[in-house]
């Protein structure tokens, strides 16, 4: 009974309550103030510059309620926008501006490309302008030529452009001249030959020194090679000089340091040699002063090259000895590379073989082993092959000459003697010029002188009897000497044994 009684109490209590809701009215739920989502960002004021701006909203989702919190902050935002220029220029209000390479509002839109132009300068698409060439370091040098539109490239220190000296470069790479004597790329070849100047050669062997000295610019078609019995050949000795005067050169341009120019090396080579090729050869490098006769360090004076070539050879009859004589003209020239400082670079002179290297070939040595031998080896220059018919016509002009000689002493011998016999016998004369009578010297030395005119006629017999012997002493003197040189003569007309 006791929970059916319990029941009936909360159902009436329940009843109750509901009873004094209905009196008093609903009850009130408390509710905070709410936003809404922002909105998108409105579009910016300016496309660029340093004044854009743009703007958001946002609404209240709900509102609150039964003492709820308001909601807080602001229903609308303002933030900057597009303030920047684009590639390098500089903001202003509502546009930029830009650097001379680019163009339009906000500096969007580049400059029409000009090749090797490092600053262009456009206000629209197709008025480009070059303000600086790539490589222009002013009064230093350029790389390239500016003409505004476009830049040519200029003779410079560069690689891939032409140092063009010694040569003048007026408009551009393509417009570069060499001077006189230079050639190939850069004008660094060197076309012109050095000067020999003196020559001399001597053979060491068996038999002797065979030596020959003189100018350096025979050939072997001079035929004046001395002839030499010296059979076997040990050593040859080989000297000249040699000089390298290059023209007139232009001035250098602003990126050339210096420049130096001589004789950078030289060589001999010999060979034996019969009509149709080498049987024997040899080389040598000339040695060099202290620094000097080098690429680095050319010979601007006088280069003198002087070798001992050592060699074994045997030559047989006819065969030459062959020398060749080369100098080689170069130099350096020092080039300021202003892409780096200005540090300097070396470059090089070369020369083309054909045109620049200066060769004397000729055969200075002929070997005459074989009699009649026409050569010695004391005096080799000037030997020559003469015909048997010449020393024939020589001897018979010899022996002609010596009978015109010894015809000429005789008869000269016969008049001095009829002139003696003469003076010693005079004939008998008339009264002289001091009134006395002539005498002979023998009748005047048996007399007595009779007076003053005597005396005198006697000192100037005695003078005319001395004059007479001495004529004759001096004539018997030249006939021993002419039988002496008759002597000779026969001696000289004995057969040479050449």
């Amino acid at each position: 009974m006791a929970p059916k009684t319990g029941t009936c109490s909360l159902i009436l209590l329940l009843l109750l309550l509901a009873e004094f809701s209905e009196e008093r009215g609903p009850m009130c739920q408390l509710v905070d103030c709410a936003w809404g989502p922002w909105s998108s960002w409105s579009d910016c004021s300016a496309p660029c510059g340093n004044s854009g701006t743009w703007t958001r909203n946002r609404g209240v989702a709900h509102h609150a309620q039964c003492g709820g919190v308001g909601c807080a902050g602001p229903s609308s935002q303002t933030e900057p926008c597009n303030r920047f220029c684009y590639n390098g220029g500089t903001p202003l209000t509502s546009h930029c501006a830009c650097e001379s390479d680019h163009w339009n509002t906000c500096c969007q839109s580049a400059c029409t490309p000009i090749s090797h132009c490092a600053s262009l300068s456009c206000t629209h698409g197709s008025n480009q302008q070059c303000v600086r060439c790539d490589g222009d370091f002013g009064v230093l040098g350029q790389a390239y030529h500016n003409l505004g539109t476009s830049c040519r490239k200029a003779c410079s220190w560069r690689e891939d452009s032409n140092s063009c000296y010694p040569g003048t470069c007026a408009s551009g790479v393509q417009s570069c001249t060499c001077a006189p004597g230079f050639g190939g790329p850069h004008c660094r070849t060197v076309l012109q030959a050095p000067t020999f100047h003196d020559c001399s050669y001597e053979l060491t062997g068996n038999n002797g020194i065979a030596t020959s000295h003189g100018s350096c610019s025979r050939s072997s078609e001079d035929g004046d090679a001395a002839h030499i019995n010296m059979a076997h050949v040990e050593r040859i000795r080989v000297r000249w000089t040699a000089t390298f005067q290059p023209p007139n050169l232009p001035a250098p341009p602003v990126y050339v340091k210096s420049m130096a120019l001589g004789i950078t090396g030289g060589s001999i080579a010999v060979s034996l040699r019969d009509e149709t090729a080498k049987t024997a050869s040899a080389t040598t490098t000339c040695s060099t002063a202290i620094g000097r006769g080098t690429a680095d360090v050319p010979e601007q004076g006088v280069f003198t090259c002087e070798e001992d070539i050592s060699v074994e050879w045997t030559a047989s009859n006819g065969q030459g000895i062959q020398i060749l004589l080369m100098a080689t003209a170069g130099g350096n020239v020092h080039l300021y590379d202003r892409d780096s400082n200005s540090a300097v670079k070396v470059k090089y002179f070369t020369a083309l073989q054909a045109n620049h290297t200066a060769d004397i070939i000729f055969n200075l040595f002929r070997f005459d082993l074989k009699p009649p031998r026409q050569g010695n080896i004391s005096s080799p220059e000037g030997c020559t092959d003469i015909p048997w018919v010449l020393y024939g016509g020589l001897a018979a002009g010899v022996v002609l000459f010596l009978i015109i000689t010894v015809a000429v002493c005789y008869g000269y011998r016969y008049f001095r003697k009829g002139r003696r016999e003469t003076i010693q016998t005079p004939a008998p004369c008339s009264q002289n010029i001091y009134g006395n009578a002539a005498y002979s010297r023998d009748n005047f030395d048996n007399a007595t002188a009779p007076s003053t005119g005597n005396v005198v006629l006697q000192k100037e017999l005695k003078t005319e009897e001395h004059d007479v012997e001495k004529d004759y002493e001096i004539e018997k003197e030249y006939e021993l000497g002419k039988d002496h040189e008759l002597e000779k003569d026969h001696e000289y007309d004995e057969p040479s044994h050449y």
